[in-house]
């Protein structure tokens, strides 16, 4: 995609519509969770990883908690960033 600029406006409440193209390229859909990270520029809008392994619920019962699971996925991305 290249680089555009959309303009919104923003709802009493504080919502705003992310168009459709950026919904379809980011796979935010109904119900998806988004992460809003502050910057010195802005706002920056990115899709929230939902986490992986909670459809293996079960599967491997007692072997990992929650946070463990979450301090493995962390430990992988940033390998996989330093990697690049």
């Amino acid at each position: 995609m290249s680089r555009r600029i959309f303009d919104v406006k923003v709802a009493k409440k504080g919502q705003i519509v992310i168009p459709k193209p950026l919904r379809e390229r980011f796979r935010i859909r109904e119900d998806s969770r988004v992460t809003l990270v502050a910057t010195e520029e802005g706002v920056v809008i990115r899709p929230s990883l939902q986490r992986p392994w909670s459809g293996l619920r079960g599967l491997l019962k007692g072997a990992f908690t929650v946070e463990e699971l979450d301090r493995l996925l962390e430990e992988a991305k940033r390998s996989l960033l330093e990697a690049k």
